[in-house]
């Protein structure tokens, strides 16, 4: 049928790829047999894979398993092998920057972390993030094993192929060429990305998101972004940019957002906006146990002492809470009956109060879902949370060198034949 778009042979190279890294991740040790047999995998296809994960040593051979019972060939299990490599993945948030080493499996070796002051110029952000970038770059080939690569997580508008940084309204950043700006790291293939991207790839490979054939990643942070997976892989929209679901515009009549736009979804659900109404509050002499500033500034949140007003009982806090998960909710309901996704996966620094905004959630999802959708949609948390982003920077790398042949032969060595 004209318009219709075919699966290639690449795309379901791709697919197969990653369900046999993700059971590797997520079940080894285990042989070649069980790969093909819960993977749905042929084996002859099974076999190419973990040949050339093997010959690329991304793969290790652990031995002969005792008493499996095989009649001919005995069971060789397989195991994702950590030294590999090392990865690196720095995280720029509206109020820090993380970055981390990690191996293959995915383990964060080192962390390195800075935050950001209340309303920091651009140039002093950006050295931040150099500092950041030179000392886990120096961790790294320390360990004297390949550096595959260094995943750069952002909180806005990314053009992935240029490498620039093309609007991150919290921070006051605009057309920002990250390779020119942040200068090269000794050879070490610099991947960028929406920080929603990252964290939704990484789940995919290594989280909760399992060989779903469409599923939503949601970061819940200062700002909220996401991820469309179809078939393991984050669904890029013409420009490259989709996944900003901060800007859907939930209330008409709401506040302007940074962006221009009245009414995003941001200026409602976000954990700034969850800030604005513990201070707006704060400010009309509502009790409280957490220390505001009364000015709606922000100065003086945190997570952390919100959580602990709200362990406490704070009805302020709660309050708070209950209308920003009402706020979320409405906003998830939508994206349920447009996707229709198998799995929904909330992740990012907001998820840390989940308890607290779980029940709000759910009731908007019940009251404003198609009955349809919602049985048929899995709601879960990211099973790396406040760090997916920072493990989606490995599973970014990661999927780069076993699919860009100029990437693995810089990184590895050696050069491939996987088809």
């Amino acid at each position: 049928m004209p318009g219709l778009r075919h699966i290639s042979h690449n795309d379901m190279r791709n697919r197969n790829l990653a369900l046999v890294v993700n059971l590797l991740h997520q079940a080894a040790p285990i042989s070649r047999a069980e790969i093909a047999q819960r993977t749905g995998i042929n084996k002859a296809t099974t076999s190419a894979i973990v040949r050339e994960l093997v010959r690329r040593r991304i793969v290790v051979e652990t031995g002969v398993r005792a008493n499996s019972g095989d009649v001919g060939h005995p069971s060789i299990d397989l195991k994702i092998n950590p030294d590999a490599g090392r990865v690196i993945g720095v995280e720029i948030r509206a109020d820090c920057i993380t970055g981390v080493v990690a191996d293959l499996s995915p383990t964060i070796l080192c962390r390195y972390s800075e935050d950001i002051p209340i309303h920091e110029g651009k140039e002093e952000i950006l050295d931040r993030t150099r500092r950041i970038i030179r000392r886990t770059c120096d961790e790294a080939q320390g360990s004297k094993l390949p550096v595959l690569g260094l995943g750069l997580g952002l909180p806005g508008l990314v053009d992935i192929k240029k490498k620039i940084l093309l609007s991150a309204p919290d921070l006051g950043l605009h057309d920002i060429p990250l390779d020119a700006v942040l200068g090269s790291s000794d050879g070490i293939p610099l991947f960028v990305g929406n920080e929603a991207h990252f964290s939704a790839l990484g789940e995919s490979y290594f989280g909760e998101l399992r060989a779903s054939e469409t599923s939503l990643y949601l970061s819940i942070g200062m700002s909220i972004s996401g991820g469309i997976l179809v078939n393991e892989n984050v669904m890029p929209g013409a420009s490259g940019l989709a996944g900003n679901f901060g800007h859907m515009v939930v209330d008409p009549a709401g506040e302007l957002c940074p962006c221009g736009i009245q009414g995003c979804w941001d200026t409602l659900a976000s954990q700034k906006a969850l800030y604005r109404r513990i201070e707006l509050q704060a400010a009309n002499g509502g009790p409280s146990l957490v220390p505001t500033s009364g000015r709606q500034d922000l100065r003086s949140l945190n997570l952390a002492l919100i959580l602990q007003a709200a362990a406490a009982g704070d009805r302020l806090v709660l309050d708070a809470l209950h209308e920003t998960g009402r706020w979320l909710g409405r906003g998830i309901a939508n994206l349920i009956n447009v996707i229709s996704p198998e799995y929904l996966v909330l992740g990012g620094p907001l998820t840390a109060a989940y308890p607290y905004l779980q029940d709000s959630i759910d009731q908007e999802i019940s009251r404003r879902t198609l009955r349809w959708h919602r049985e048929g949609c899995k709601i879960t948390l990211a099973r790396y949370r406040d760090d997916a982003c920072l493990i989606g920077a490995v599973a970014t790398i990661f999927w780069n060198v076993l699919n860009d042949p100029e990437t693995a032969r810089r990184t590895l060595g050696q050069r491939l034949t996987l088809r």
